[in-house]
């Protein structure tokens, strides 16, 4: 029984120390062409219709990529790495392009890259395509890499506030509206660097709209600022941290009408400058929409005695992504 303890547990430490990303397929030939250069005019088609006239269909490559929980040195499983691959595969069969049939990637239900294509052999890609249709540059797959440059565009949609006022309760606060820009920087082709600037309020309405206030007392929060984070992507989802620099402002207001309008009290307000730290976590679409969730706790106030004082603001925030610069595929894990 012991052998049979030992040779169980040896078992599985050599399965989990061989775990990494796996590419399973290749290519099927029906016709033998001389191997292409690695450097050679390669295409990407997605419709028959896009295909020069001049060409023959040589075979076929399906290629599934599986990534699994320990990292080694073999192939990443990204849309890249299975692009890459499937071109180095059809060059080797003497092919020059692929006619994409099928292209997956991660769901929710199954967690591997599938690409099935037809190797094709352009004899010249100068020759038109069919009549009917015009050449179309073929599709993007691949969202980032190393060098990638983002403009991002947010809207802190729901926003909720934790204030200390001296010499006042604390305030606790929630409302609507935002809006911030900033850029992402990709320095690793899963990590990247985002600086934002932007605004925020606690408007009750979830739209803008012009709002006149009768009579009674109200209670107005606001901040702006500025964050640097750094950002771990893993396929849909990606987790920042970082610093934040904040101006967070509170204003209670009386709203008096008529002849009580004499005895309305003085408006009360409250500014700090607070530095702190900033997390965010999002899920991010295959093109351009990203929804996430920013944390910004505050703990030292710049203008104000005690100058450590923990406030908070939470934002349910919506975003667009809008490609400036699409960068390298190399590895620069190391």
């Amino acid at each position: 029984m012991p052998i049979t303890k030992y040779v169980l547990i040896s078992l599985i430490t050599l399965l989990l120390s061989s775990c990494g990303s796996v590419m399973r397929g290749g290519v099927t030939k029906q016709k033998e062409y001389l191997p292409l250069e690695q450097d050679a005019q390669f295409a990407i088609y997605n419709e028959p219709q896009q295909i020069p006239i001049e060409y023959e269909i040589i075979g076929k490559v399906d290629l599934y990529c599986y990534e699994f929980t320990k990292k080694t040195n073999t192939t990443k499983c990204d849309s890249v790495s299975v692009f890459h691959t499937a071109e180095i595969e059809a060059k080797k069969a003497g092919g020059n392009a692929l006619l994409l049939k099928k292209y997956r990637e991660p769901t929710i239900l199954k967690s591997y890259y599938e690409l099935h294509a037809n190797v094709i052999k352009v004899f010249d890609f100068s020759s038109p395509p069919d009549l009917f249709y015009a050449k179309k540059k073929p599709r993007i797959f691949e969202t980032y890499g190393k060098g990638t440059w983002d403009l991002r565009l947010t809207m802190p949609y729901i926003n909720h506030f934790r204030l200390k006022p001296d010499g006042e309760r604390d305030i606790s606060s929630a409302g609507f509206l935002g809006a911030a820009i900033g850029f992402d920087y990709y320095h690793k082709n899963n990590q990247y660097l985002s600086v934002i600037a932007g605004g925020v309020i606690d408007f009750f309405l979830p739209f803008p709209a012009p709002v006149d206030y009768f009579e009674g007392e109200k209670e107005f929060c606001s901040s702006s600022f500025i964050g640097l984070t750094n950002n771990h992507r893993y396929k849909f989802l990606s987790f920042g941290y970082g610093l934040s620099y904040s101006h967070n402002s509170w204003r209670h207001r009386y709203f008096y009408r008529g002849d009580k309008s004499d005895d309305i009290p003085p408006d009360r307000e409250y500014t700090d400058n607070t530095l702190g730290l900033m997390f965010t976590s999002y899920w991010l679409s295959k093109k351009s929409f990203g929804l996430g969730v920013i944390y910004r706790p505050n703990f030292y106030r710049l203008n104000a005695s005690p100058s450590f004082k923990y406030e908070h603001l939470i934002s349910i925030d919506f975003a667009w992504r809008i490609r400036l610069k699409t960068g390298s595929n190399k590895d620069s894990s190391k």
